[in-house]
């Protein structure tokens, strides 16, 4: 199955997922979070949430559309990730997530496909994601390169964090 270019620009949802302390929590628990991070564990006082839970809610969202471009997904390399928490989550409530393919880009090894949700809880914009997913081999389609501010390097006179 060949990549549908004309799916750059469709937008799916709002996607809708309930989720309560105890899912906040097994976040957390599953990011490493021990005695030191009870406040994110614990029911009472209702637990904090990570400003990370945001990519939780868009993962339906996001291959849901990235089907839709008919990508062979055994190919898919996560290529970068950007988070956004606009507004704290809440210990529990209702996610609503809509997700957009920003565009489709020829890399010639393979196909740039960057896809950006936005997440509100009980209604109140809470998070956005923006993902950069490389389809490997399936590039040379002739498309234009990605602009200039996609292409990300690191910079040289800096040390990694």
């Amino acid at each position: 199955m060949s990549l549908d270019l004309t799916t750059a620009g469709h937008q799916i949802g709002p996607i809708h997922q309930p989720y309560t302390w105890r899912d906040v929590a097994l976040y957390a628990i599953g990011l490493g979070g021990g005695t030191a991070d009870l406040k994110y564990l614990l029911d009472d006082p209702p637990p904090q949430v990570l400003p990370t839970y945001g990519v939780i809610p868009a993962f339906d969202p996001v291959f849901e559309i990235l089907n839709q471009t008919g990508a062979n997904l055994v190919t898919l390399l996560h290529s970068a990730q950007r988070t956004e928490l606009v507004c704290p989550f809440p210990p529990e409530g209702e996610m609503a997530t809509t997700a957009k393919i920003l565009g489709i880009w020829d890399m010639k090894v393979g196909a740039l496909v960057v896809i950006e949700t936005e997440t509100a809880v009980n209604g109140v914009l809470t998070a956005r994601t923006s993902w950069q997913l490389l389809l490997r081999k399936q590039g040379g389609f002739g498309g234009p390169r990605p602009p200039a501010l996609l292409r990300t390097k690191p910079p040289a006179d800096c040390e990694p964090a």
